[in-house]
Formats: C-alpha cells, sequence, structure tokens
C-alpha cells in the first residue's frame, strides 16, 4: 500500500495517479489520503463548540474494468466536504381550539338529529334496514341498476296483466338502498368527529400557548443537502423545499432531533384528517419553517 500525505498533493493529482495504477494492474487499486491536517467545517453542532481534526484513516479507491475494447475506470474518495448548521426556530402553537370544539360540537348534534329523524322529516334515519337486507339490495339495484331485479318472467306477465307491483317494490328499494348509504356515510363523518373532538379536549386541557421550540438541521455532504424537521411535515412541505432548494440533491427528513407531532400544510386546516386535529402547531408554522429551512440551505450552498 502507498501512503500519500494529502498536503503534498491535491486530491485530484491523487485520483489520477490511483486510477493509473488500476490501469497498470488490472482490478482494484486503494491509496490512503488521510490529511495530516483535517477537521470538519461546521457553523454549529447542535452548540458553539469548535471542530476538533479527526484522523480516522481515509483511502481513495479505484476499480478498472474493461473488455478488451472499452476501459471504464470508477474512482471514489472517502473524503467530501461537510457542512452542518443546526438552529431554533419558535413555531406558533394553535390557539383555534375553543372553536374548533364548537364546531364539532355542532356537527355532532346534527347527526345525531339525522339518526333520530327530530327536525329532519323524511330525510332522518328512518329505515327499516339492516346490514343483512341492506346487502342483496345493494348488490341487486347498485352493481347493476338495469331492471329486472327478479325473475324476468315475473315482470312480463305484470306487464300482460297491466300491473306494476315489482317495478314499484324496485324503485322503493332503490330509495332504501340511498337511504342505507346515507346512514353509513353520516356513521363515518360521526366516527372522525368523535376521534378530533377527543384530540382537541387533549389540546384544551394542556392549556399551553407558549411557541414551541424546534430545532432545524441543515447538512451538506458534497453537493447533497439535507434539512430536518422534528415531527412529521406533509409530503407538500418537503417537495417545495425541494423545488427551491440550491442544492441538487436535496432531501427534507421528519422524525429528526425529537417529534413535537404532525405537521399539516396552512391549507389543510379545516379537513377532517385526524393528523389536522392532533397537530399543536398553529397553520402559520408553514411559512416560518419554510422560510428558515430554505435560509439554512442558501448558506449551505454559499462558498
Amino acid at each position: 500500500m502507498i501512503r500519500l500525505r494529502a498536503d503534498a498533493a491535491p486530491l485530484p493529482a491523487v485520483l489520477v495517479l490511483l486510477v493509473f495504477a488500476a490501469i497498470a494492474r488490472p482490478g482494484d487499486a486503494r491509496l490512503e489520503a488521510a490529511p495530516l491536517r483535517a477537521g470538519v467545517a461546521a457553523e454549529s453542532i447542535l452548540r458553539d463548540n469548535p471542530s476538533r481534526p479527526v484522523h480516522d484513516p481515509l483511502y481513495a479507491k479505484a476499480l478498472v474494468i474493461g473488455d478488451g475494447t472499452t476501459t471504464v475506470a470508477i474512482a471514489t474518495l472517502d473524503e467530501a466536504p461537510l457542512r452542518l448548521i443546526a438552529e431554533t426556530v419558535e413555531l406558533p402553537r394553535r390557539n383555534d381550539v375553543a372553536a374548533r370544539i364548537e364546531s364539532l360540537e355542532r356537527q355532532q348534534e346534527e347527526i345525531l338529529r339525522f339518526f333520530t329523524g327530530i327536525g329532519c322529516g323524511t330525510h332522518g334515519a328512518g329505515t327499516f334496514l339492516n346490514f343483512k337486507s341492506f346487502l342483496p339490495l345493494y348488490l341487486k339495484h347498485r352493481l347493476d341498476a338495469e331492471p329486472p331485479a327478479y325473475a324476468a318472467y315475473l315482470y312480463e306477465h305484470e306487464a300482460a296483466t297491466g300491473q306494476r307491483g315489482l317495478e314499484e317494490l324496485d324503485d322503493q328499494n332503490r330509495q332504501r338502498v340511498e337511504k342505507y348509504l346515507k346512514c353509513i356515510e353520516q356513521m363515518e363523518r360521526l366516527i372522525r368527529i368523535r376521534s378530533n373532538l377527543e384530540a382537541y379536549q387533549r389540546h384544551r386541557d394542556r392549556e399551553q400557548s407558549d411557541p414551541i421550540a424546534a430545532e432545524i438541521v441543515g447538512l451538506r455532504v458534497g453537493d447533497f443537502a439535507l434539512v430536518t424537521f422534528p415531527g412529521e411535515p406533509f409530503a407538500e412541505i418537503a417537495l417545495r423545499i425541494k423545488g427551491q432548494s440550491p442544492l441538487e440533491p436535496t432531501l427534507a427528513a421528519g422524525y429528526t432531533n425529537g417529534h413535537l407531532g404532525y405537521a399539516p400544510t396552512a391549507d389543510a386546516y379545516d379537513h377532517e384528517a385526524y393528523e389536522d386535529a392532533l397537530t399543536p402547531f398553529a397553520p402559520e408554522w408553514q411559512a416560518i419553517y419554510e422560510r428558515k429551512a430554505l435560509e439554512i440551505l442558501g448558506r449551505l450552498a454559499a462558498p
């Protein structure tokens, strides 16, 4: 093995020398290229301690392959420029809990009134179907809405005798199926409302109003950049950051240095998803985080 002092030759010269060595002796070659003076360039590593020299062995490696006509050399180097920035931002805590609880309780009451029929007239639940009687009617009238729903000769007999009993029964059963489906829809909605209501009640019981401290870390290794968030941001936020990052490729990673909770996009708070109810953040968190993440990436991209 050849030992090479990194401060005696520039890294491009190291790689060229290595490739020629591998070509002269087909296969692979390796040179130890650990610098005598080394350190990690870091603006902040969670605290203001200065970086210290690194003495781990670093290697330059080359692999040469060929088919007798074409020769390909692949060279790698263990050492790559590394920069890291870590900063803490304050994200606003949501302050809409009381209004959300009031709205959900009102929606819950409307659904209960639907099931009891109070104030809903003919649009109340008012169906005598259960799942056992609903399913065969659903298969008859929703999978194939065209008559006949029963034996064809029975409809022909009624047509010949001037009767419409089966057609009227089909019409009534279609209405019953639609009403039962409406009941299922309302039950699913009630489950979401109850789940979200419990989440908001937990927010209320904590009685917290102070901002939430979140550590944002940016890391650059060569041309690759990583920016973090201590929670579960929606995918749209990561895509926005990647699309505006000055470095390629950029990865936005959640669940890093803690888990503060779900972090929806600002336009998702009026939906009924559980993430929107469980998040502790106010909608303004997104703009603050994106601004800080892109600022850090810009600093990492600077010479």
